[in-house]
């Protein structure tokens, strides 16, 4: 799997990886730590469509993908809402700044 981790798009690899774990079964954490991998060092142009992909011909590991797919979900979330923090307060000082910035030529303008 490292062999081909930087593949443009793991989705094109999804059937075969799907039918290698059919042939190989593979303990349950080891296929979660491989799940994990691929989602986070892999590019696919959709995960949630390459762990569906795989779910619907690895049966077997079905519950699994879904747990890892909500897992996965719910880490996009809090990235997205620290993102927004960030943004937030980013643009809540650039605001102070300027109000400040405003304040002092008000200051400046009224002293003269």
């Amino acid at each position: 799997m490292q062999k081909h981790i930087r593949t443009r798009d793991m989705l094109e690899l999804a059937s075969d990886i799907a039918r290698l774990l059919n042939l190989w079964a593979i303990p349950k954490e080891q296929f979660r730590s491989l799940m994990y991998y691929i989602a986070e060092q892999g590019n696919t142009s959709d995960e949630a469509q390459f762990l569906q992909n795989i779910a619907t011909k690895a049966t077997d590991y079905r519950e699994d993908i879904m747990t890892i797919a909500e897992q996965l979900e719910a880490k996009g979330i809090q990235l997205g809402r620290q993102e927004g923090i960030q943004l937030g307060e980013q643009k809540g000082r650039q605001e102070g700044e300027k109000l400040a910035s405003l304040k002092i030529a008000q200051n400046m303008l009224s002293s003269v």
